[in-house]
């Protein structure tokens, strides 16, 4: 029972090391518990702590040299001062390079 339990503990400690927080432009807008699995599909939780719904996110990808070179949003619906679990498809573009995002 011992080894069961800490079975447990270990797989969830393991999940939230592999969670991050990605932040916007907004500090009032950002993506927690974000996760992009081998597929390319995202999770995570869209918190709004800000009085304006929020519509969208936009990516903008950037090579070495500064140059944007990609783009692309997420349409989402978050209401004012509240949270939503979302999954994105496309999330394999932002793996290992430099980014921004805006949220709208």
């Amino acid at each position: 029972m011992k080894n069961k339990v800490l079975f447990v503990v270990c797989l969830v400690y393991s999940m939230s090391l592999s969670a991050e927080t990605l932040k916007t432009d907004n500090s009032n807008r950002y993506l927690k518990n974000y996760n992009c699995n081998n597929n390319g599909n995202a999770s995570f939780n869209a918190v709004n702590k800000s009085s304006k719904y929020w519509t969208k996110i936009l990516f903008k990808i950037y090579d070495a040299d500064g140059d944007p070179v990609d783009n692309f949003e997420w349409y989402i619906r978050v209401g004012p001062n509240n949270g939503e679990k979302l999954w994105r498809g496309g999330c394999n573009k932002l793996k290992n390079v430099r980014y921004t995002a805006t949220g709208m």
